[in-house]
């Protein structure tokens, strides 16, 4: 289980929320040029106080394309706020779709959600 923390609703109010990987797989590369693309299209759509805040952070998680062996609400990456390149090759599969902001654990990485509405 990964506890993730956030701001709910926009309240500026702090929670919990769980939620479970289900399963870690070795990201194909569709599934990594597409995390990459969800990056820059995240930055590219947030305001530019909301993107220096991000970028206060090392490490962000984005959602990928779904593949044939995914399990779960979603597929998410690791990506670098420095290189806006994806950390590592895993995708984490999760129960539960993440909610903008939340912050997890994914293997060694502390990383906070960002969705950009796709995937």
């Amino acid at each position: 289980m990964i506890a993730a923390t956030g701001a709910l609703g926009g309240t500026g109010v702090v929670g919990v929320v769980a939620y479970h990987v289900i399963a870690v797989h070795e990201a194909t590369e569709r599934q990594r040029r597409v995390a990459e693309e969800q990056v820059r299209l995240a930055y590219q759509q947030m305001p530019a106080e909301r993107r220096t805040e991000v970028r206060k952070r090392r490490y962000i998680a984005v959602a990928t394309v779904r593949e044939q062996n995914s399990t779960g609400a979603k597929s998410l990456m690791v990506c670098d706020t420095k290189t806006e390149q994806v950390v590592g090759n895993n995708v984490y599969d999760v129960d539960v779709e993440p909610k903008d902001k939340q912050v997890s654990k994914f293997d060694t990485y502390s990383a906070e959600f960002v969705g950009t509405g796709q995937y």
